[in-house]
């Protein structure tokens, strides 16, 4: 073996050692963050459960800590309803965690965007979501898919046409499923809140706008879902809306679901979906 060899056999085994001792090194490193971060939320929980039992608590006031708290409470909140969720809120917003949160919103690392996102949720109770409802237009996907769920976690029902809204973008866009969820737990009272969705000629934000209606029984978007089934080119968009009158079960939808039902070939098996809407919409007429 040459000299030259021996010595790229050499280079070559201590690239890997190298490579070995990096990777080890970003392992022991994160390792020991998670435990860091294991432990500052165990420290700051009891915190929060004591200002859930009315006592008056002071916040702590190392930043990782103070971290961990804004942390865990956007973990809480989502399992709070009335009076605590309220309180929580307020007592975050004293200690200073919803101009912390908003601070970190601006923060270059996604990460810390995205979990901003929930602890300033957490510190206003979702009444004032605007600061949220921008950052669907993040850059990141990760931060833009936060936004979607916090805001269906919250209740944000303001919220709602800003959400139908960002599946539309072709340069932020989002999940049209991540958005059904949200607007489901958001829920309106009316499909008007769906209006960015009728405007739409996207496919998947009608598909979406349609589901959503039959979900959550929204009668009075009973003639936009109509109108789809009748004019939608896409085979998809008309069987979902064929499947949202069907929840809805309003007997004035039967002379829709008959005409969609005669223009489907012979054998089709999209008959069946219709046959089934029809069924049950003539059910309710009874």
């Amino acid at each position: 073996m040459t000299d030259v060899a021996l010595l790229l056999l050499a280079v070559g085994a201590a690239a890997v050692v190298v490579l070995l001792v990096a990777v080890l090194t970003v392992r022991t490193v994160g390792d020991a963050l998670g435990a860091r971060r294991r432990r500052a939320r165990a420290a700051v929980l009891p915190v929060l459960l004591e200002v859930l039992d009315g006592e008056d608590v002071v916040a702590p006031r190392r930043r990782h800590l103070r971290t961990a708290m804004a942390d865990t409470a956007a973990d809480l909140t989502h399992k709070l309803r009335g009076s605590d969720r309220e309180r929580l809120a307020v007592w975050l917003t004293e200690q200073g965690v919803r101009e912390a949160a908003q601070r970190r919103m601006r923060s270059p690392w996604a990460p810390h965007r995205a979990r901003a996102i929930e602890a300033y949720l957490a510190a206003t109770g979702g009444t004032d979501p605007e600061p949220v409802v921008a950052m669907l237009r993040d850059r990141h996907p990760r931060v833009r898919a936060a936004a979607v769920g916090s805001l269906g976690g919250c209740g944000a029902a303001s919220a709602v046409p800003a959400l139908v809204a960002a599946v539309g973008s072709r340069r932020t866009r989002v999940s049209p499923s991540a958005v059904a969820m949200a607007v489901v737990h958001a829920a309106p009272t009316s499909a008007a809140a769906l209006a960015p969705a009728w405007r739409s000629s996207d496919p998947a934000v009608l598909a979406m706008a349609v589901d959503v209606v039959g979900w959550l029984g929204l009668l009075d978007g009973r003639a936009q879902v109509e109108d789809l089934l009748r004019t939608s080119p896409d085979a998809q968009v008309r069987d979902r809306a064929a499947d949202a009158l069907r929840r809805l079960g309003d007997p004035r939808s039967v002379p829709v679901l008959e005409q969609a039902l005669a223009r489907v070939p012979a054998g089709d098996p999209r008959a069946a979906g219709l046959d089934r809407a029809l069924a049950t919409v003539r059910a309710g007429a009874g």
